[in-house]
C-alpha cells in the first residue's frame, strides 16, 4: 500500500460534475428516486407522470486508477476521469448516469494501492449519481424528430432515441400518410389524432437497450 498525502482543505473543483434536473428527491421510497413533475435535460422541458419517474438517486463506488504524474493534482485528475463517465449508460447502475455528486475517499486516510509492477496507483471513490433508467411500464413524454412509414422516431428530453414500431401504431389505429408525412388515427378516443415532425408523443417503455454507452428506448402508445 501506498500513503498518498492529500491536503485537508476543501477541494477547489465542484462535486457536481453536471446539472441536476430540477426535480425534488423523494426520501420515503426504499430505493431513492424523485418525484415526477417538470423537468428538464440541457434545456429540453418535458412532463413526467408522477407514478412513473426515470430518475433514481443512488450510491456508487468507483474504482480510479492514476498515473504518477497525476499526483501532482490528484483532485483535478479525480475529477477528470470520473467526469467521463457522465451521460453514458453504466452497467453497474443499469442506467445513464447524469450526474455524480458527494465524491468522497471510502478510506478516511486516502490510501492509494499499488499493485504488483504495474505504476497506476488505485482509489476507491465513494459518490452519489442520478440516474437516468426507464423500465418497462415507464410513462414518457418524447418529441417526434423522425416520421417514416416502419417507425416514429423520438427525442426524449432532447437528448435520449426512442422509437415506436409500425406494429404498435397500427393497432393503436394510425395509418401512415406519405404525402405530408405522418401518421394519422380516425379514432375519437384518441387525444392525439396526428404525429408529424415536432409532435410531443406520450408512449410506455416496452425495453431499453444498449450499445457501446448509448441507450435507445422501445416504446408503445398509451
Amino acid at each position: 500500500l501506498l500513503k498518498i498525502p492529500l491536503s485537508s482543505e476543501k477541494s477547489p473543483y465542484p462535486l457536481s460534475l453536471n446539472k441536476m434536473p430540477d426535480i425534488k428527491p423523494n426520501n420515503k421510497r426504499s430505493v431513492d428516486t424523485f418525484e415526477g413533475g417538470d423537468s428538464s435535460i440541457n434545456g429540453h422541458p418535458s412532463k413526467i407522470p408522477k407514478h412513473s419517474n426515470p430518475f433514481y438517486e443512488m450510491s456508487l463506488m468507483l474504482s480510479l486508477a492514476l498515473l504518477p504524474e497525476h499526483l501532482k493534482d490528484i483532485y483535478g485528475s479525480i475529477h477528470s476521469k470520473v467526469y467521463k463517465i457522465v451521460m453514458n449508460y453504466d452497467k453497474n447502475v443499469k442506467g445513464v448516469i447524469l450526474c455524480i455528486n458527494d465524491l468522497s475517499f471510502t478510506k478516511a486516510d486516502s490510501i492509494g494501492r499499488l499493485l504488483e509492477e504495474r505504476p497506476h496507483i488505485l482509489f476507491d471513490i465513494m459518490a452519489r449519481v442520478t440516474v437516468f433508467k426507464p423500465r418497462e411500464g415507464d410513462e414518457l413524454v418524447g418529441k417526434v424528430s423522425k416520421i417514416c412509414s416502419t417507425h416514429i422516431g423520438l427525442k426524449v428530453f432532447g437528448v435520449f432515441n426512442a422509437t415506436i414500431g409500425k406494429n404498435e401504431l397500427l393497432e393503436a389505429g394510425f395509418t401512415f400518410d406519405g404525402k405530408i408525412p405522418s401518421w394519422q388515427c380516425t379514432s375519437e378516443s384518441r387525444k392525439k389524432s396526428v404525429y408529424a415532425l415536432g409532435s410531443s408523443v406520450e408512449f410506455v417503455t416496452v425495453r431499453m437497450s444498449e450499445a457501446k454507452g448509448l441507450i435507445s428506448i422501445a416504446g408503445k402508445l398509451k
